[in-house]
């Protein structure tokens, strides 16, 4: 379903190995490199997963019905009722430039919240998202904190193995 987006992370796990702890996403949220190859791990492995353990449904949409913050993927939440069921949303003919990072950015987000990238991940998505649910009604952005953890993310993946 997205294994497009996966080769750069088996890569990644290739290399992968503890370096300490990085830079904390938003709030007091931390994480390490074993948190990031959890993640990594989680994310290379949900599009073969049993459905009992992570099922993300990837639908396209037209660029009316995408937000405006998440313009090329978007992820959607848990489906009602599903604990490990998610929905993330891409628009038709995305630019091939930018669908991989955003894409992932969408698929790293329903393997934290569903469960599937383990605890501690599920408990920094709860966080966050609590979070941007808070926003003032003002802020466009309705994901901002979850982009600023996936910017964390990439930020301490690109840093750790270059």
């Amino acid at each position: 379903m997205f294994k497009h987006c996966t080769a750069a992370l088996a890569a990644f796990l290739a290399l992968a190995s503890p370096c300490g702890a990085q830079t904390p996403p938003p709030g007091t949220l931390s994480f390490t490199n074993d948190d990031l190859v959890t993640l990594v791990r989680a994310v290379h492995a949900a599009d073969t997963a049993p459905a009992s353990e992570i099922s993300v449904t990837v639908s396209t949409h037209s660029a009316g019905e995408m937000p405006s913050y998440d313009p090329i993927a978007h992820y959607n939440g848990l489906d009602a009722g599903q604990a490990h069921s998610a929905s993330v949303w891409v628009v038709g003919n995305p630019p091939a430039s930018e669908i991989g990072d955003a894409l992932l950015g969408a698929i790293e987000l329903a393997c934290m919240d569903t469960g599937f990238a383990g605890t501690k991940w599920k408990a920094i998505y709860d966080q966050v998202a609590v979070v941007d649910a808070a926003l003032p009604a003002s802020v466009a952005d309705r994901y901002e904190n979850r982009h600023l953890l996936l910017q964390r993310i990439a930020q301490a993946l690109h840093s750790t193995h270059p």
